[in-house]
């Protein structure tokens, strides 16, 4: 018998982060985020799907440390816009920016719910949940990233919130 570990089927976590995103970015920008706007959202949780009676867990996608980096650069360099609530138990961060100067916007997000990188299967390693959404516009007010890179402790390659 091969390695057990616990899973949740037939629940849309992507879709309903969308949703708390949309929320999120209506709350600080003071507009609305349509819900068909281009958008990769990486959950904390490990993903897969059964084939032929066994679990076949996805790889870890590329961009997942890519976000969590921009997040961790931008958190030391005080570049992020920020909502906490719930005595700090929720925590959504996020910044803006360009792959080039003629490039749609995108915004590089965080969201932390009570710790729930923990839920995820330890063997696999801690997640957290990070994301980015496109938009053709940098929102009123919000904060745009530095592109100065710097040395910025990323022990945690793939959780926002740790070290």
């Amino acid at each position: 018998m091969g390695v057990r570990f616990g899973a949740v089927t037939n629940i849309d976590v992507k879709g309903a982060v969308w949703r708390w995103i949309r929320g999120f970015h209506a709350a600080l920008y003071k507009e609305h985020l349509d819900d068909r706007a281009l958008h990769a959202i990486e959950v904390p949780f490990a993903d897969g799907e059964i084939v032929d009676g066994n679990v076949r867990l996805s790889a870890i996608r590329e961009q997942r440390p890519y976000f969590v980096e921009v997040i961790k650069m931008n958190r030391d360099a005080q570049r992020l816009d920020r909502i906490n609530s719930n005595a700090g138990a929720v925590t959504y961060e996020c910044v803006w920016g360009q792959m080039d100067d003629h490039a749609p916007w995108l915004c590089v997000f965080a969201l932390d719910i009570y710790d729930w990188r923990d839920l995820g299967e330890e063997r696999l390693g801690h997640r957290g949940c990070v994301g980015c959404y496109q938009t053709n516009h940098v929102p009123s007010g919000a904060t745009v990233e530095t592109r100065t890179p710097n040395a910025v402790p990323n022990a945690d390659q793939l959780d926002p919130f740790g070290s």
